[in-house]
Protein backbone atom coordinates (compact mmCIF):
# COMPACT_ATOMS: atom_id res chain seq x y z
CA UNK A 1 0.00 0.00 0.00
CA UNK A 2 1.16 3.46 -0.94
CA UNK A 3 0.90 6.56 0.20
CA UNK A 4 1.68 9.42 1.87
CA UNK A 5 2.91 11.18 5.43
CA UNK A 6 1.85 15.02 6.23
CA UNK A 7 4.02 16.70 7.89
CA UNK A 8 3.45 20.43 9.13
CA UNK A 9 7.23 21.88 10.86
CA UNK A 10 5.69 24.09 13.86
CA UNK A 11 9.50 25.49 13.61
CA UNK A 12 9.06 27.50 9.97
CA UNK A 13 5.47 26.80 9.35
CA UNK A 14 6.42 24.47 6.30
CA UNK A 15 4.51 21.63 5.19
CA UNK A 16 5.88 18.59 3.39
CA UNK A 17 4.08 15.29 1.60
CA UNK A 18 6.55 12.60 2.36
CA UNK A 19 5.65 9.23 0.21
CA UNK A 20 5.33 5.99 2.06
CA UNK A 21 4.98 2.52 0.24
CA UNK A 22 4.70 -0.64 2.34
CA UNK A 23 4.86 1.41 5.17
CA UNK A 24 8.04 2.01 5.12
CA UNK A 25 9.47 5.95 4.64
CA UNK A 26 12.64 6.36 2.74
CA UNK A 27 14.59 8.31 5.01
CA UNK A 28 16.45 10.31 2.49
CA UNK A 29 13.25 12.07 1.96
CA UNK A 30 13.52 13.80 5.37
CA UNK A 31 16.53 15.83 4.41
CA UNK A 32 14.27 18.31 2.65
CA UNK A 33 12.82 19.28 6.28
CA UNK A 34 15.01 22.39 7.01
CA UNK A 35 14.93 23.56 10.53
CA UNK A 36 15.42 27.72 11.16
CA UNK A 37 19.08 28.85 11.40
CA UNK A 38 20.28 29.24 15.15
CA UNK A 39 22.59 32.27 15.38
CA UNK A 40 25.83 32.30 17.25
CA UNK A 41 29.47 31.59 17.21
CA UNK A 42 31.28 29.45 15.08
CA UNK A 43 30.04 28.04 11.33
CA UNK A 44 27.15 27.58 10.33
CA UNK A 45 24.96 24.81 10.82
CA UNK A 46 23.60 21.66 8.67
CA UNK A 47 19.88 22.36 9.60
CA UNK A 48 18.69 19.29 7.71
CA UNK A 49 16.42 16.81 9.52
CA UNK A 50 18.42 14.41 11.80
CA UNK A 51 16.54 11.11 12.75
CA UNK A 52 18.00 10.00 16.03
CA UNK A 53 17.81 5.90 15.95
CA UNK A 54 19.80 4.44 19.29
CA UNK A 55 20.98 0.92 18.01
CA UNK A 56 19.17 1.23 14.86
CA UNK A 57 15.84 0.14 16.49
CA UNK A 58 13.63 1.59 13.91
CA UNK A 59 15.67 1.76 10.92
CA UNK A 60 16.10 -0.57 8.22
CA UNK A 61 19.67 -0.42 6.42
CA UNK A 62 19.41 -3.10 3.49
CA UNK A 63 16.91 -4.63 1.59
CA UNK A 64 16.57 -8.86 2.01
CA UNK A 65 14.76 -11.26 0.48
CA UNK A 66 16.64 -14.03 2.90
CA UNK A 67 15.11 -14.42 6.78
CA UNK A 68 12.24 -12.50 7.31
CA UNK A 69 11.66 -11.57 11.19
CA UNK A 70 8.66 -10.51 13.31
CA UNK A 71 9.07 -10.50 16.69
CA UNK A 72 5.62 -9.52 17.63
CA UNK A 73 3.92 -12.38 16.36
CA UNK A 74 6.80 -14.37 16.73
CA UNK A 75 7.65 -15.58 13.12
CA UNK A 76 10.86 -16.53 11.68
CA UNK A 77 11.49 -17.43 8.19
CA UNK A 78 13.67 -18.68 5.60
CA UNK A 79 13.00 -17.20 2.29
CA UNK A 80 9.58 -17.27 3.30
CA UNK A 81 9.08 -20.68 4.72
CA UNK A 82 9.28 -21.04 8.06
CA UNK A 83 12.24 -21.60 10.04
CA UNK A 84 10.72 -24.70 11.83
CA UNK A 85 9.42 -26.60 8.94
CA UNK A 86 12.58 -26.07 7.07
CA UNK A 87 14.54 -27.64 10.22
CA UNK A 88 12.29 -30.22 10.61
CA UNK A 89 12.42 -31.43 6.72
CA UNK A 90 15.70 -30.84 5.06
CA UNK A 91 19.39 -31.28 6.29
CA UNK A 92 21.72 -29.06 6.85
CA UNK A 93 23.12 -29.10 2.86
CA UNK A 94 20.03 -28.56 1.66
CA UNK A 95 18.60 -26.16 3.90
CA UNK A 96 21.88 -23.83 3.49
CA UNK A 97 21.74 -23.94 -0.30
CA UNK A 98 18.09 -22.46 0.19
CA UNK A 99 19.65 -19.65 1.84
CA UNK A 100 22.26 -19.02 0.29
CA UNK A 101 20.98 -19.03 -3.50
CA UNK A 102 16.85 -19.35 -2.75
CA UNK A 103 16.67 -23.14 -4.28
CA UNK A 104 16.89 -26.77 -3.13
CA UNK A 105 20.41 -28.61 -4.33
CA UNK A 106 19.94 -31.26 -6.91
CA UNK A 107 21.82 -34.07 -6.60
CA UNK A 108 24.66 -33.43 -8.38
CA UNK A 109 24.82 -29.67 -6.61
CA UNK A 110 24.71 -31.13 -3.72
CA UNK A 111 27.72 -33.72 -4.35
CA UNK A 112 29.32 -30.18 -6.17
CA UNK A 113 28.73 -28.28 -3.36
CA UNK A 114 30.11 -31.19 -0.49
CA UNK A 115 33.37 -31.37 -3.00
CA UNK A 116 34.27 -27.43 -3.14
CA UNK A 117 33.40 -27.24 1.16
CA UNK A 118 35.91 -30.57 1.18
CA UNK A 119 38.42 -29.19 -1.06
CA UNK A 120 38.66 -26.16 0.70
CA UNK A 121 39.28 -27.89 4.13
CA UNK A 122 41.80 -30.29 3.19
CA UNK A 123 43.53 -27.62 1.21
CA UNK A 124 44.16 -25.15 4.39
CA UNK A 125 47.88 -24.86 4.91
CA UNK A 126 49.61 -26.13 7.65
CA UNK A 127 50.99 -22.86 8.68
CA UNK A 128 47.51 -22.38 9.90
CA UNK A 129 47.73 -24.73 12.54
CA UNK A 130 51.28 -23.93 13.40
CA UNK A 131 49.80 -20.41 14.50
CA UNK A 132 46.83 -21.68 15.86
CA UNK A 133 49.48 -24.40 17.90
CA UNK A 134 51.56 -21.77 19.16
CA UNK A 135 49.65 -20.65 21.60
CA UNK A 136 48.70 -22.10 25.01
CA UNK A 137 45.89 -24.97 25.08
CA UNK A 138 44.24 -22.99 27.54
CA UNK A 139 43.44 -20.34 25.15
CA UNK A 140 40.04 -20.05 24.64
CA UNK A 141 38.32 -21.45 21.13
CA UNK A 142 37.46 -18.64 19.81
CA UNK A 143 40.32 -16.76 20.30
CA UNK A 144 42.43 -19.81 18.38
CA UNK A 145 39.47 -19.72 15.74
CA UNK A 146 40.48 -15.57 15.22
CA UNK A 147 43.74 -16.21 14.91
CA UNK A 148 43.86 -19.40 12.60
CA UNK A 149 41.26 -17.14 9.91
CA UNK A 150 44.10 -14.24 10.04
CA UNK A 151 46.85 -17.01 8.95
CA UNK A 152 44.72 -18.13 6.23
CA UNK A 153 43.71 -14.80 5.42
CA UNK A 154 47.33 -13.98 5.50
CA UNK A 155 48.16 -17.38 3.51
CA UNK A 156 45.56 -16.10 0.46
CA UNK A 157 46.25 -12.28 -0.88
CA UNK A 158 45.23 -13.29 -4.47
CA UNK A 159 41.66 -13.53 -2.34
CA UNK A 160 41.86 -9.72 -0.60
CA UNK A 161 41.17 -6.75 -3.56
CA UNK A 162 43.41 -4.46 -1.32
CA UNK A 163 46.18 -6.67 -2.66
CA UNK A 164 44.78 -6.81 -6.01
CA UNK A 165 44.32 -3.38 -6.08
CA UNK A 166 40.69 -3.56 -7.93
CA UNK A 167 37.19 -5.01 -7.02
CA UNK A 168 37.14 -8.22 -6.86
CA UNK A 169 33.14 -9.51 -5.68
CA UNK A 170 30.99 -6.56 -6.25
CA UNK A 171 29.12 -7.63 -8.88
CA UNK A 172 31.17 -10.92 -9.56
CA UNK A 173 28.67 -14.11 -9.44
CA UNK A 174 31.56 -16.30 -10.79
CA UNK A 175 33.75 -14.83 -8.20
CA UNK A 176 31.50 -14.50 -4.77
CA UNK A 177 29.90 -18.45 -6.13
CA UNK A 178 33.49 -20.05 -5.78
CA UNK A 179 34.32 -17.67 -2.68
CA UNK A 180 31.41 -18.67 -0.69
CA UNK A 181 32.47 -22.51 -0.25
CA UNK A 182 35.80 -21.70 0.16
CA UNK A 183 34.93 -19.51 3.06
CA UNK A 184 32.66 -22.37 4.78
CA UNK A 185 35.18 -24.85 3.94
CA UNK A 186 38.02 -23.15 5.58
CA UNK A 187 35.71 -21.85 8.55
CA UNK A 188 35.04 -25.78 9.51
CA UNK A 189 38.88 -26.92 9.09
CA UNK A 190 39.84 -24.01 11.35
CA UNK A 191 37.46 -24.67 14.49
CA UNK A 192 38.52 -28.01 14.14
CA UNK A 193 42.09 -27.14 14.23
CA UNK A 194 41.40 -24.92 17.26
CA UNK A 195 39.55 -28.01 19.41
CA UNK A 196 41.94 -30.25 18.61
CA UNK A 197 44.76 -27.69 19.76
CA UNK A 198 42.86 -27.35 23.21
CA UNK A 199 41.79 -30.77 23.56
CA UNK A 200 45.38 -32.51 22.49
CA UNK A 201 44.12 -34.27 19.48
CA UNK A 202 44.87 -34.99 16.17
CA UNK A 203 42.89 -33.46 13.67
CA UNK A 204 40.79 -36.02 10.92
CA UNK A 205 41.12 -34.82 7.52
CA UNK A 206 37.88 -34.28 5.95
CA UNK A 207 35.77 -37.23 3.97
CA UNK A 208 35.53 -36.56 0.80
CA UNK A 209 31.64 -37.87 0.98
CA UNK A 210 31.02 -36.44 4.11
CA UNK A 211 28.02 -33.28 4.56
CA UNK A 212 29.57 -30.00 6.08
CA UNK A 213 28.19 -31.36 9.57
CA UNK A 214 29.32 -34.63 8.85
CA UNK A 215 32.82 -33.40 8.54
CA UNK A 216 32.92 -30.64 10.87
CA UNK A 217 32.46 -33.34 13.12
CA UNK A 218 34.54 -36.04 12.33
CA UNK A 219 37.70 -33.24 12.30
CA UNK A 220 37.01 -32.24 15.59
CA UNK A 221 36.34 -35.63 16.53
CA UNK A 222 33.33 -35.46 18.80
CA UNK A 223 29.67 -36.98 18.72
CA UNK A 224 31.40 -39.98 17.86
CA UNK A 225 30.26 -43.49 17.85
CA UNK A 226 32.81 -45.43 20.04
CA UNK A 227 32.52 -48.80 17.80
CA UNK A 228 33.92 -46.73 15.07
CA UNK A 229 35.50 -43.65 15.93
CA UNK A 230 33.18 -41.50 12.91
CA UNK A 231 29.96 -39.35 13.98
CA UNK A 232 27.41 -40.90 15.27
CA UNK A 233 24.46 -40.64 12.93
CA UNK A 234 21.46 -40.29 15.32
CA UNK A 235 23.74 -37.66 17.08
CA UNK A 236 24.41 -35.76 13.67
CA UNK A 237 20.71 -35.86 12.94
CA UNK A 238 19.92 -34.38 16.65
CA UNK A 239 22.66 -31.81 15.96
CA UNK A 240 21.72 -31.07 11.96
CA UNK A 241 18.18 -29.80 13.66
CA UNK A 242 19.49 -26.67 15.32
CA UNK A 243 21.95 -26.13 12.78
CA UNK A 244 19.24 -25.51 10.28
CA UNK A 245 17.03 -23.56 13.05
CA UNK A 246 20.17 -21.37 14.30
CA UNK A 247 21.63 -20.59 10.94
CA UNK A 248 20.28 -17.08 10.32
CA UNK A 249 18.78 -14.32 12.56
CA UNK A 250 18.41 -12.32 10.16
CA UNK A 251 20.50 -8.79 10.36
CA UNK A 252 21.72 -9.42 13.96
CA UNK A 253 25.04 -7.43 15.21
CA UNK A 254 27.54 -10.01 14.26
CA UNK A 255 25.40 -9.91 10.31
CA UNK A 256 25.87 -6.21 10.74
CA UNK A 257 29.53 -6.29 11.28
CA UNK A 258 29.81 -8.82 8.45
CA UNK A 259 27.93 -6.48 5.70
CA UNK A 260 29.54 -3.05 7.62
CA UNK A 261 32.79 -4.80 6.59
CA UNK A 262 31.54 -5.99 3.01
CA UNK A 263 30.41 -2.55 2.23
CA UNK A 264 34.20 -1.51 1.98
CA UNK A 265 34.56 -3.80 -0.57
CA UNK A 266 36.64 -6.05 1.57
CA UNK A 267 37.15 -10.20 1.05
CA UNK A 268 34.58 -12.47 2.44
CA UNK A 269 37.11 -13.81 5.06
CA UNK A 270 37.72 -10.29 6.53
CA UNK A 271 34.07 -9.77 7.04
CA UNK A 272 33.80 -12.66 8.49
CA UNK A 273 36.73 -11.83 10.95
CA UNK A 274 34.22 -9.07 11.94
CA UNK A 275 30.85 -10.73 12.61
CA UNK A 276 32.79 -12.99 15.25
CA UNK A 277 34.63 -10.25 16.48
CA UNK A 278 31.46 -8.71 17.59
CA UNK A 279 29.65 -12.36 18.20
CA UNK A 280 31.34 -13.13 21.35
CA UNK A 281 29.97 -10.65 23.37
CA UNK A 282 27.64 -12.06 26.21
CA UNK A 283 24.63 -10.03 24.61
CA UNK A 284 25.04 -11.79 21.36
CA UNK A 285 26.60 -15.48 20.53
CA UNK A 286 28.28 -14.65 24.33
CA UNK A 287 24.98 -15.09 25.93
CA UNK A 288 24.43 -18.71 25.62
CA UNK A 289 27.85 -19.47 27.42
CA UNK A 290 27.13 -16.93 30.45
CA UNK A 291 23.61 -18.39 30.84
CA UNK A 292 25.27 -22.23 30.93
CA UNK A 293 27.77 -20.73 33.56
CA UNK A 294 25.39 -18.85 35.25
CA UNK A 295 23.20 -21.92 35.92
CA UNK A 296 26.73 -23.59 37.10
CA UNK A 297 26.67 -20.84 39.37
CA UNK A 298 23.46 -21.72 40.49
CA UNK A 299 23.99 -25.64 41.09
CA UNK A 300 20.57 -26.38 41.86
CA UNK A 301 16.57 -25.14 40.61
CA UNK A 302 16.50 -23.96 44.82
CA UNK A 303 19.00 -21.11 44.21
CA UNK A 304 16.71 -19.77 41.10
CA UNK A 305 14.10 -17.64 43.22
CA UNK A 306 16.67 -15.66 44.92
CA UNK A 307 18.83 -15.22 41.43
CA UNK A 308 15.24 -13.79 40.03
CA UNK A 309 14.88 -11.57 42.57
CA UNK A 310 18.36 -10.07 42.55
CA UNK A 311 17.81 -9.25 38.42
CA UNK A 312 14.55 -7.20 39.37
CA UNK A 313 16.85 -5.01 42.10
CA UNK A 314 19.27 -4.35 39.04
CA UNK A 315 21.78 -6.37 40.70
CA UNK A 316 22.12 -9.19 38.60
CA UNK A 317 21.88 -10.24 34.60
CA UNK A 318 20.38 -12.92 33.03
CA UNK A 319 21.32 -13.91 29.97
CA UNK A 320 18.69 -16.40 28.23
CA UNK A 321 15.80 -14.45 29.53
CA UNK A 322 15.03 -11.63 26.72
CA UNK A 323 15.39 -10.75 23.73
CA UNK A 324 15.67 -7.66 21.26
CA UNK A 325 13.59 -8.78 18.46
CA UNK A 326 11.33 -11.41 20.21
CA UNK A 327 8.65 -9.52 22.45
CA UNK A 328 6.02 -12.86 22.79
CA UNK A 329 8.03 -15.86 22.50
CA UNK A 330 11.22 -17.02 20.50
CA UNK A 331 10.02 -18.83 17.19
CA UNK A 332 12.95 -21.48 17.58
CA UNK A 333 12.57 -22.48 21.12
CA UNK A 334 9.64 -25.12 21.03
CA UNK A 335 12.40 -27.75 18.43
CA UNK A 336 15.07 -27.18 21.06
CA UNK A 337 13.26 -28.37 23.74
CA UNK A 338 11.71 -30.79 22.34
CA UNK A 339 15.01 -32.33 21.09
CA UNK A 340 16.39 -31.65 24.80
CA UNK A 341 13.15 -33.29 26.14
CA UNK A 342 14.13 -36.37 23.99
CA UNK A 343 17.25 -36.89 24.67
CA UNK A 344 16.00 -36.71 28.27
CA UNK A 345 13.71 -39.38 27.99
CA UNK A 346 16.58 -41.22 26.53
CA UNK A 347 18.69 -40.71 29.99
CA UNK A 348 21.20 -38.13 27.85
CA UNK A 349 20.82 -34.91 30.07
CA UNK A 350 22.68 -32.34 32.11
CA UNK A 351 21.54 -32.01 35.31
CA UNK A 352 21.23 -28.21 35.23
CA UNK A 353 18.71 -29.01 32.93
CA UNK A 354 16.42 -28.82 35.52
CA UNK A 355 18.04 -25.19 36.45
CA UNK A 356 17.19 -23.75 32.89
CA UNK A 357 13.39 -25.11 33.67
CA UNK A 358 12.84 -23.40 37.04
CA UNK A 359 13.91 -20.31 35.46
CA UNK A 360 12.16 -20.39 33.06
CA UNK A 361 8.94 -21.59 35.87
CA UNK A 362 9.48 -18.47 37.50
CA UNK A 363 10.06 -16.04 34.30
CA UNK A 364 6.91 -17.04 33.20
CA UNK A 365 4.97 -16.47 36.54
CA UNK A 366 6.29 -13.74 37.32
CA UNK A 367 4.63 -10.31 35.65
CA UNK A 368 7.59 -8.10 35.89
CA UNK A 369 8.90 -9.84 33.10
CA UNK A 370 5.53 -10.20 31.49
CA UNK A 371 5.30 -6.22 32.08
CA UNK A 372 8.49 -5.78 30.22
CA UNK A 373 8.32 -8.40 27.42
CA UNK A 374 11.34 -10.38 28.58
CA UNK A 375 10.83 -14.11 27.54
CA UNK A 376 13.28 -17.39 27.98
CA UNK A 377 15.19 -17.35 24.21
CA UNK A 378 17.20 -20.29 22.67
CA UNK A 379 20.46 -19.44 24.74
CA UNK A 380 18.65 -20.98 27.96
CA UNK A 381 18.27 -24.03 26.20
CA UNK A 382 20.27 -24.66 23.12
CA UNK A 383 23.73 -25.48 24.68
CA UNK A 384 21.91 -28.68 26.78
CA UNK A 385 21.41 -30.69 23.10
CA UNK A 386 25.21 -30.76 22.74
CA UNK A 387 26.22 -31.42 26.84
CA UNK A 388 23.92 -34.34 26.58
CA UNK A 389 25.26 -35.52 23.47
CA UNK A 390 28.79 -35.60 25.94
CA UNK A 391 30.43 -32.55 23.46
CA UNK A 392 32.77 -30.47 25.85
CA UNK A 393 31.21 -26.90 26.96
CA UNK A 394 34.75 -25.10 24.84
CA UNK A 395 33.50 -26.65 21.55
CA UNK A 396 29.82 -25.64 21.76
CA UNK A 397 29.94 -22.15 20.57
CA UNK A 398 32.05 -22.73 17.73
CA UNK A 399 29.59 -25.35 16.00
CA UNK A 400 26.90 -23.13 16.23
CA UNK A 401 29.05 -20.15 14.86
CA UNK A 402 29.80 -22.52 12.11
CA UNK A 403 26.13 -23.35 11.52
CA UNK A 404 25.43 -19.67 11.30
CA UNK A 405 28.07 -19.50 8.63
CA UNK A 406 25.63 -20.07 6.23
CA UNK A 407 23.55 -17.00 7.45
CA UNK A 408 26.37 -14.98 6.79
CA UNK A 409 27.14 -15.99 3.21
CA UNK A 410 23.38 -15.50 2.35
CA UNK A 411 23.78 -11.88 3.24
CA UNK A 412 26.99 -11.43 1.48
CA UNK A 413 26.32 -12.84 -1.49
CA UNK A 414 22.47 -11.08 -1.42
CA UNK A 415 25.04 -7.66 -0.71
CA UNK A 416 27.63 -8.61 -3.40
CA UNK A 417 24.98 -9.58 -6.05
CA UNK A 418 22.25 -6.39 -5.54
CA UNK A 419 21.20 -4.89 -8.29
CA UNK A 420 21.01 -1.20 -8.05
CA UNK A 421 24.38 1.41 -6.34
CA UNK A 422 26.76 0.37 -4.04
CA UNK A 423 27.05 2.79 -0.72
CA UNK A 424 30.34 2.07 2.04
CA UNK A 425 28.06 1.74 5.59
CA UNK A 426 28.64 5.49 7.30
CA UNK A 427 26.26 5.58 9.94
CA UNK A 428 25.30 9.41 11.10
CA UNK A 429 26.66 10.62 14.68
CA UNK A 430 24.49 12.62 16.54
CA UNK A 431 26.96 15.45 17.85
CA UNK A 432 26.64 16.73 21.67
CA UNK A 433 30.08 17.83 22.65
CA UNK A 434 31.16 21.15 22.77
CA UNK A 435 29.78 23.70 20.48
CA UNK A 436 32.28 24.33 17.21
CA UNK A 437 34.65 27.56 18.30
CA UNK A 438 37.61 28.62 15.88
CA UNK A 439 38.87 31.05 18.43
CA UNK A 440 38.55 29.69 21.27
CA UNK A 441 41.67 27.30 22.16
CA UNK A 442 41.52 24.19 25.06
CA UNK A 443 42.70 25.58 28.35
CA UNK A 444 46.53 25.13 29.46
CA UNK A 445 47.31 22.42 31.67
CA UNK A 446 47.97 23.21 34.91
CA UNK A 447 51.81 23.41 36.12
CA UNK A 448 53.05 20.85 38.94
CA UNK A 449 53.36 23.24 41.37
CA UNK A 450 50.07 24.73 41.18
CA UNK A 451 48.38 20.75 41.19
CA UNK A 452 50.86 20.35 44.44
CA UNK A 453 49.63 23.19 46.18
CA UNK A 454 46.29 22.55 45.52
CA UNK A 455 46.81 19.29 47.25
CA UNK A 456 47.65 20.59 49.93
CA UNK A 457 45.31 22.47 50.26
Amino acid sequence: MSGFLSIRDSRTGREYRLPVEDNVLQISQLAQIEGPQVSGNGPPKDTSLIVFDLAAERTATVKTAVTYIDGKTSILAYRGYPAEQVAQQYSYEEASHLLIFDSLPSSAERNSWRRAIMLASAGVPEAVATSINALPRSTAHYALILAGLAACLGLQPETIPAQRGSNIYLGNQEAVDAAIPRVLGVFSRVVALAHCHCSGKSPLNPDPNGSYLYNTCRMMGIATDPRTGEPDAASLALIEKIWVIGMDNGLTASAASLLNTASTLADPLSAVISSLASAYGILHFGAAESAYRTMQRLGSPDKVPAAIEQVKRGKMRLLGVGHRVYKRSDPRLSLVKSIVEGLRQQGKFDPLLAVAQEIERCVAADPWFAQRQLVVNIDLYWMFIYTALDIPLGAILPLFITSRMAGYMAHWRETMLSKGSHKIWRPRALYVGRPVDGDSRPAPPEDEHKRSTKAML
